[in-house]
């Protein structure tokens, strides 16, 4: 919306307003089963099962179903392509083009952390390994934090160019923002935003090294702590 004018002369920011959304998470595919599991308390974590956490002290993280996320997937090659977070990138703003198919934005904002990490991973294990390399032109080209945007935004025919904030596990919630004063501004009308990320055995295991992960489920605070084995670690609130 463009900049109005109060009865002073002076101008006011426009409003800005949320018109679709889309959602592919440990909580639910889409914004209904996402709800559900609000209401309900569920937190979805489940035992890690895309890689080995034998050595982590943590081993369970909320993970996406690979089956669901590729169900009914018509191109079997570019399915087979495309980095898992793409198909999240995919199924997400399928959600959001649904609720509102005249969208057209002008800019989109999308904020992560790791990007294709894993593919990152494959290619340097198999450099160290001498093993086989074959797959690697896919596993590069799949690795930089914006291909899931250009590969959601070609699914569905949009070619807003593309902004991506890297800023650790604030990115989301940054590209957000941006995206809000982009609208607020005047600057665009209307602006694609939001954020992803998929668990990465590099971001699993960088957490768990630095005790930032807990064994144990969240649950209520209260006055008993767990033991802390060092005098300049943080306990765990029970």
């Amino acid at each position: 919306m463009l900049k109005t004018t109060a009865g002073n002369g002076k101008s006011v920011p426009a409003r800005v307003a949320v018109v679709a959304a889309g959602v592919v998470s440990p909580l639910g595919f889409g914004l209904s089963e996402t709800l559900d599991s609000l209401r309900e308390a569920r937190d979805c974590i489940t035992r890690v099962t895309r890689f080995s956490v034998a050595e982590c002290r943590c081993k369970t993280a909320g993970q996406v179903s690979d089956e669901r996320l590729l169900d009914g997937r018509r191109d079997a090659s570019r399915t087979q392509s495309l980095h898992r977070t793409s198909h999240m990138m995919i199924q997400a703003l399928g959600e959001a083009v649904t609720q509102g198919p005249e969208f057209k934005p002008e800019l989109t904002i999308i904020g992560t952390t790791s990007g294709g990490m894993s593919n990152g991973e494959n290619y340097y294990r198999s450099l160290h390994r001498h093993g086989n390399l074959r797959h690697s032109p896919t596993w590069i080209a799949n690795y930089p934090a914006q291909k899931p945007v250009i590969d959601a935004q070609e699914t569905f025919g949009i070619s807003a160019p593309c902004q991506v904030i890297a800023n650790a596990c604030a990115s989301g919630t940054n590209a957000i923002g941006h995206a809000f004063e982009c609208v607020r501004s005047s600057r665009y009308q209307c602006v694609l935003t939001g954020g992803y990320d998929a668990l990465s055995e590099l971001v699993f295991v960088g957490f768990d090294s630095l005790q930032a992960s807990t064994p144990e489920k969240c649950r209520r605070a209260c006055a008993r702590r767990a033991h802390s084995r060092g005098n300049n670690r943080l306990r765990r609130v029970h």
